[in-house]
């Protein structure tokens, strides 16, 4: 087993010249970097409440990029869908104002009386 990346106390280091060391804060991994003890018994699961940085999978590929097949088509009908609902809202603000417009001369109007 190698070094138990998933344990509260494993920690990692690394140097500006890149150099990067890895180790038990317990003390308790004599093989460190190597590998910690077989069912060590100070192994802890690191929680995420205990986590302070931001923690990369060592040696892990990364991860394979969605399936964008349709995506396109997709957005493209959304887009259709969202102008022709834009068409009719900004028709129906225009008859709104127009209407408003009207209520207002004829207020006007009839505070002139």
């Amino acid at each position: 087993m190698g070094m138990r990346t998933d344990c509260r106390h494993y920690s990692r280091r690394s140097s500006a010249s890149g150099e990067v060391a890895e180790s038990c804060e317990l003390g308790v991994a004599p093989d460190a970097p190597l590998r910690c003890p077989e069912d060590c018994p100070h192994f802890e699961a690191r929680r995420l409440s205990t986590l302070g940085f931001d923690r990369g999978d060592l040696g892990a590929s990364p991860a394979a990029a969605p399936d964008t097949d349709g995506v396109d088509a997709l957005f493209a009908e959304l887009r259709d869908v969202v102008d022709d609902v834009a068409g009719d809202v900004v028709a129906a603000e225009a008859e709104r104002r127009k209407a408003d417009a009207v209520r207002a001369r004829r207020k006007a109007r009839k505070r002139i009386r």
